[in-house]
């Protein structure tokens, strides 16, 4: 199974582990043993690829060096693996991690304490939570420990891969089901992404750089930027500083980071106070020395309290702007997380939309950022993203030194999907938002760019609606259209772009009515048909076709090459691909390319990309005409089991390809056994509405039962059952179920017969497939459903269009007086029908 199918087993499986135990203490025992998991055996593979040797073989005086390569050294008896072989031998106790831990603890590097130290204290043995005495706690620690050890790691270049995958997955996961304590150590992935992406543009091009997150929580969003700067070649260069109040968040932070790919030399983390004791550095020995980084990003608790007393005015952090409230933090931490950029650097952070236009000392500070031109962007999201808090929050982008004279307003409120209980961020919505803030654009109703002079205008205030009106979507009513009829010109002028690309269009569709109104020249069902005629429209439809094409070829081009694409050439590869198709649905006025961008996405996350991370695991070699085998990937002789039916190449596609007649006979059968099973029902039914009672329901299900393969039989019993005056109507019934249930046995038997013998062609067929069929077949499998929604695309303006115009028509279709007259003849009828009933 690929990365996210194991943490989605994983996930499930330790829901089910924990029973009562709380999400948010159950997070410190599953990521603290997924640590351990982890270091074990990357200790195994380091001592494997630098000394060809392994844990068990490692002599004492060797310890001190490979201390000095990894930070830690864990003996044999307390590797993770050592623990799952003494469990299967069942010969294992809970203080074989006890003692490992404490093992631990004494063979961290001196050098490297700092990063190791103290970081499995939140694993708590002795906690009651695990169970009321000392063998449910066990056993409880032995499920545990067999669960995570699902996680195989077979490629040594995946390591901190699909380690790091889970384990940012599991966060998310214990964030979500631990509800308004998520806030304490986790920022949504989508955030964290729009966040990191717009930092991490400004970092690529530098040989070394720092980021900062004051209010680390679980690192994620430091790791973010690190994720989004390693498309560039400096990016092991990249040191992460983080501070953490929370001790075990703190401890989280670390473990993320370090099995994330994070070396310790470059981690700095820190378990204190932001606001109480500046960091990194600050006022050390009484001199002010403080540490500036290149960017900053930050997600701190929501409008916190904090002391802003004692001579905090005096702070170099606050002194130039003022003090933030002391029952709002908010502007605190932004003061805080600003002092430490370097003079070009760049921070994003994560605020509640109050801080835009609250008053009093919040006022002063914004006012003072704003004129020093330090404001750079403000970025509206939808409310409910948060799992700690549904109200609305931004993002605030921030530069030491001014580049623009003026801020840039998104309000990306409006774009998101709704799941359960939350909002989530699509990725359409995410590129979107990216940008119109990387080319600083504007766009009707999403964003606007204000300078300062309309700032002050605004008394400094940042509220978003000041800014950008959202598009309408409420029709205007036409008075005069509503009494006289027609439709008004200045609502098919909403249109204009679409007329000025297909002129002819519109002389097609309307004819003058009267001064500013018009009316249909074509039945309204037929508005559709009429531009799908039009000669511009086709030419239009033939080129997006022609580019789709085009792309499509390009996506087995890049993808299905004689080799295995690695890691780096599958993301180049996605980045390519999806710039070309958004490239050609944005030459068109009329398609939207963040749709066909958000299916694209779709179809890669959920099906390209895991089989191309497949392909790249086994080195699977399209050269090699024997490339896949049932249920296996076999390169070079080597099988690889896997437990999805056909790995890369479903049964069902084979099957399609190759035997479509035996694949549609089966279909037709099973539709013709559902056919009979709905009578079949129905004759049941009304036979059980004669009785009543239970014992004679039962008594007539066994009839019901015989009546299937003897009618006559049965009859008998029924007769027995209701007596001859009330039986003899359903006979008919009895027959008919006779029949009905012959009918399906025959047809279950032929289809029991048809199915085996298409599963051994299948079976069959895979041994034979050639090169070209193995490419086909993957093209068929990514390509053939997400084309099909593209090309939908294509005519999704022209429908919608066609839609409104029809809708158009029908509101002005009965006029004023057209209804008068109605009800003129009907108060005649019933004046008419009156007198006839008085007899007048």
């Amino acid at each position: 199974m690929n990365k996210q199918q194991l943490a989605n087993k994983l996930w499930a499986s330790a829901n089910d582990l924990r029973g009562k135990m709380d999400a948010s203490e159950y997070k410190n025992y599953i990521l603290g043993f997924l640590f351990y998991k982890f270091l074990s055996e990357h200790q195994e593979k380091h001592l494997h690829k630098e000394y060809q040797i392994t844990t068990k073989e490692v002599d004492a005086s060797d310890i001190a060096t490979i201390q000095e390569d990894l930070g830690y050294f864990i003996f044999e008896a307390d590797l993770y693996a050592t623990w799952v072989e003494n469990i299967k031998n069942k010969n294992w106790k809970i203080s074989a991690v006890t003692d490992a831990l404490s093992h631990f603890r004494e063979n961290i590097n001196d050098s490297q304490r700092d990063d190791f130290e103290g970081i499995f204290e939140d694993v708590n043995l002795t906690s009651e939570k695990l169970g009321s005495n000392p063998a449910e706690k066990e056993t409880a620690i032995r499920r545990l420990i067999m669960l995570l050890n699902e996680i195989n790691i077979s490629d040594s270049n995946r390591e901190y891969d699909t380690f790091g995958f889970i384990y940012e997955y599991l966060i998310a996961q214990f964030a979500m089901a631990s509800g308004k304590k998520a806030g304490e150590f986790y920022t949504p992935h989508e955030v964290s992404r729009i966040m990191a992406m717009i930092v991490a543009n400004e970092l690529r091009h530098k040989e070394h750089c720092t980021v900062y997150d004051p209010t680390a929580g679980s690192g994620s969003l430091l790791f973010a930027v690190g994720d989004e700067t390693n498309h560039s070649k400096h990016h092991h260069n990249i040191k992460y500083y983080g501070q953490e109040n929370n001790s075990t968040t703190y401890n989280i932070a670390r473990m993320n980071l370090l099995m994330r790919g994070v070396t310790p030399a470059n981690m700095v983390l820190r378990n204190a106070d932001t606001l109480k004791e500046d960091w990194p550095n600050g006022i050390i020995s009484g001199k002010n020395d403080p540490l500036f980084v290149d960017c900053v990003v930050a997600n701190p608790p929501y409008s916190a309290k904090w002391d802003n007393a004692n001579g905090q005015l005096k702070d170099p952090r606050f002194r130039d702007y003022g003090l933030a409230p002391a029952t709002k933090a908010d502007y605190a931490f932004l003061l805080h997380s600003l002092y430490h950029l370097k003079q070009d650097g760049i921070m994003a952070i994560v605020l509640p939309h109050g801080v835009l236009f609250r008053g009093n000392e919040e006022e002063k500070i914004r006012t003072a950022l704003l004129k020093r031109g330090q404001i750079d962007a403000v970025i509206g999201l939808p409310a409910g993203i948060f799992t700690n808090t549904g109200i609305p929050t931004i993002i605030l982008v921030l530069r030491k030194t001014t580049q623009y004279n003026n801020v840039l307003f998104i309000d990306a409120s409006q774009g998101f999907r709704k799941e359960k209980n939350s909002n989530i961020l699509r990725e359409r919505d995410i590129k979107k938002i990216l940008d119109v803030y990387l080319n600083r654009a504007e766009l009707d109703g999403f964003s606007h760019i204000a300078s300062l002079t309309e700032i002050e205008q605004n008394q400094f205030n940042l509220n978003i609606p000041r800014y950008i009106t959202p598009i309408n979507q409420t029709e205007s009513q036409n008075i005069d259209a509503h009494l006289k009829g027609g439709i008004p010109e200045q609502d098919i002028a909403h249109f204009d772009r679409f007329w000025q690309a297909f002129p002819a269009l519109k002389e097609k569709l309307f004819r003058p009515l009267r001064p500013k109104f018009v009316s249909l020249n074509v039945e309204p069902d037929d508005i559709f048909n009429c531009i799908s005629q039009d000669p511009d429209y086709q030419a239009f439809i033939t080129q997006m076709h022609a580019n789709i094409e085009q792309w499509q070829q390009n996506v087995k081009n890049l993808l299905l090459a004689e080799t295995a694409l690695d890691s780096e050439q599958i993301l180049l590869s996605f980045q390519q691909l999806e710039q070309q198709l958004f490239g050609y649905f944005e030459q068109s006025h009329f398609t939207d390319p963040y749709e066909a961008y958000q299916l694209f996405v779709d179809s890669w996350r959920n099906q390209i990309q895991p089989d191309l991370e497949l392909i790249a695991e086994h080195d699977l070699d399209f050269s090699y005409a024997k490339a896949l085998q049932p249920n296996m990937i076999i390169k070079s002789g080597k099988e690889v089991q896997d437990g999805n039916e056909g790995v890369l190449l479903p049964n069902s596609l084979i099957a399609e390809a190759f035997f479509n007649d035996d694949v549609t006979l089966c279909a037709e059968l099973k539709n013709q056994i559902t056919q009979q099973e709905e009578p079949l029902q129905t004759a049941q039914d009304e036979l059980q509405s004669a009785v009543e009672n239970e014992e004679d329901l039962t008594a007539l299900s066994d009839i019901i039962k015989t009546a299937k393969s003897n009618a006559n039989k049965a009859k008998t019993a029924l007769l027995d059952l209701l007596g001859e005056e009330d039986a003899s109507d359903k006979f008919a019934l009895l027959k008919s179920i006779e029949q009905t249930s012959q009918q399906i046995k025959s047809l279950k038997s032929t289809l029991k017969e048809k199915e085996p013998a298409l599963d051994i062609k299948v079976e069959q067929r895979y041994q034979t497939l050639t090169v070209t069929e193995i490419k086909t077949l993957l093209a068929q499998k990514w390509l053939t459903r997400l084309v099909a929604d593209l090309e939908n695309i294509t005519h999704s303006h022209s429908r919608q269009l066609a839609q409104r115009l029809k809708t158009l028509h029908l509101r002005y279709a009965e006029t004023l007086q057209a209804i008068q007259q109605q009800r003129q003849q009907s108060e005649a009828a019933f004046w008419a029908l009156a007198q006839q009933l008085i007899g007048e």
